[in-house]
């Protein structure tokens, strides 16, 4: 918490003080984990910007606030930072309950995406993209504008609106580099996308869609994912090949699930998924027919 007294101004070396203070108190006081490490190893990094060493930290801290495998006590520390973050850039402390971007807080990039975060928290997805759209508007780097588009896809994936989420999350894509926390996200979302508009379309789009789906997911898993959203990739990934409803994509999916529960044995899903793809294979034809598919749609929980 100690962040919202540090001046734009502040070399690194006031920030590894503070840093070497929060480290001693950290056992008498247990520290959140998560959050604590990220700390950790973005402020130590002394190669960067002062300026953008405080954008990668809101980065991390947002990834922690919406991952699910996360306590619930280390996400509310990692709100609070975020909180004492945007006090620290803009002199004024938010209200932590959302409110429209034509109140008086300052409008900020950061300011915006934070607001962005509480509506998204609370499921208000309309309100979350109105403010990632005025966020993208005053975005003044292809960093802040690749998340701000990032986090638009996902707001409109979580809408089911998959068509507009696409579009924003191939432009992406295009302007994230590994450096970003986001960098494997928008193939997440672009491999769900796709998968959920062949599902919409009922197949009537052709291989394509699929083609994308597969692509996409892998490109995710390749950037490296990891704990549940690895584990749903591996699972969008081998539905998307089940999708072909080919033996030898059959075959595909199954190596695929094998994989991932070597290394999450208790994955309930993937044994799901993999005791039907064995049903598919042991089949006597060739393609699997929609029914023997038509439950599959259920199980592929979103994220």
């Amino acid at each position: 918490a100690q962040l919202r007294n540090i001046p734009l101004s502040s070399s690194h070396a006031s920030l590894k003080k503070i840093l070497d203070e929060f480290l001693r108190e950290a056992e008498e006081k247990l520290y959140p984990s998560v959050v604590m490490r990220t700390v950790v190893r973005v402020i130590s990094d002394t190669t960067i910007p002062f300026d953008e060493v405080m954008g990668q930290v809101k980065d991390r801290l947002f990834l922690i606030v919406n991952d699910p495998e996360i306590q619930e006590n280390e996400k509310e520390t990692a709100r609070g930072l975020l909180q004492d973050i945007n006090q620290q850039r803009t002199g004024t402390r938010e209200d932590p309950t959302p409110h429209s971007s034509s109140s008086s807080s300052p409008v900020s990039w950061e300011n915006l995406t934070a607001r962005a975060e509480r509506y998204s928290e609370k499921g208000d997805w309309d309100n979350a993209a109105g403010e990632l759209e005025q966020a993208l508007k005053i975005a003044v780097s292809g960093r802040q504008k690749g998340e701000t588009l990032t986090r638009m896809g996902w707001t409109l994936f979580k809408k089911e609106e998959y068509t507009q989420s696409v579009e924003y999350l191939e432009e992406a894509v295009n302007l994230l580099t590994r450096e970003s926390p986001m960098y494997a996200l928008p193939w997440f979302y672009l491999g769900a996308d796709y998968l959920n508009l062949w599902i919409r379309h009922a197949g009537a789009a052709g291989v394509e869609l699929l083609d994308k789906s597969v692509d996409a997911s892998r490109k995710a898993l390749d950037a490296g994912l990891s704990g549940e959203y690895k584990q749903q990739a591996h699972f969008n990934l081998s539905l998307a090949l089940m999708r072909y409803g080919t033996k030898e994509k059959f075959f595909e999916a199954k190596d695929v699930l094998q994989r991932l529960l070597e290394e999450y044995p208790g994955y309930a899903q993937g044994h799901f998924l993999l005791g039907e793809i064995f049903f598919l294979i042991s089949d006597k034809s060739d393609r699997g027919s929609d029914e023997e598919f038509g439950f599959l749609q259920s199980a592929m929980v979103e994220m």
